[in-house]
């Protein structure tokens, strides 16, 4: 069941942060994105986006940033039309 998964990658992503495991950590939020995009979960997956596009930013990836960045405010645009 892939809603299961959720709270698992949540507990992953966590881990992932609080050892500075970067590279991990992003993969992780684009694995969960894919959940989150699955399920639906219009909220999950712009908070996962944000997440993304700050880890770029954060890191000097300005290209890869902007992109999420604009992903999420797609994503950001129909939440508000509901």
């Amino acid at each position: 069941n892939i809603s299961a998964m959720d709270p698992l990658f949540e507990r992953i992503e966590q881990a992932h942060a609080s050892m500075n495991n970067n590279k991990e950590l992003v993969n992780i939020y684009k694995e969960h994105l894919a959940i989150k995009q699955q399920l639906n979960d219009m909220e999950g997956e712009l908070r996962r986006l944000e997440l993304i596009s700050s880890h770029y930013a954060d890191f000097g990836d300005q290209k890869a940033a902007a992109r999420y960045n604009a992903e999420s405010q797609r994503v950001r645009a129909e939440l508000n039309k509901n």
